[in-house]
């Protein structure tokens, strides 16, 4: 539900389509000189160098161990994350137990439907129009 509550209405169609493939393409290229050279040879070109950029800059990584292995998962950002207030982000830091990775990971996802209630409240918040009118 966490997964779909963020996702809804941010990154639907074509923009996701361009979060995938920018996704495939970079995790590709660390891989693969070929796909390093094309993804280098593709920064040359204005628009692709902004579009790239854009991808890049809204994408982040999380390293999970599976099966005895590191994998990186890379997703996109979710716009409403920059929402969150620095006093709730001093909160998480300062209350998250840390003694063991699964602590740390199940006071998070304890602390994540607080923090998505106040990205959405911002969210409303800044997209609501207060008309002000002055009284004679």
């Amino acid at each position: 539900q966490l997964e779909r509550t963020l996702r809804q209405e941010h990154f639907e169609g074509p923009l996701l389509e361009g979060f995938d493939l920018a996704i495939f393409i970079l995790t590709v290229s660390k891989h693969d000189e070929n796909a390093r050279a094309s993804l280098n040879h593709a920064h040359k070109d204005a628009t692709s160098r902004k579009s790239l950029h854009f991808f890049e800059s809204q994408i982040a990584t999380i390293e999970v161990i599976s099966n005895q292995k590191l994998q990186k998962i890379h997703f996109p950002i979710n716009p409403m994350c920059k929402l969150v207030s620095k006093e709730s982000k001093a909160r998480v830091l300062k209350t998250v137990n840390r003694d063991s990775p699964t602590q740390k990971v199940l006071d998070f996802l304890q602390e994540a439907p607080f923090l998505i209630d106040e990205m959405k409240h911002m969210e409303r918040f800044s997209k609501s129009r207060v008309r002000m009118m002055a009284l004679r």
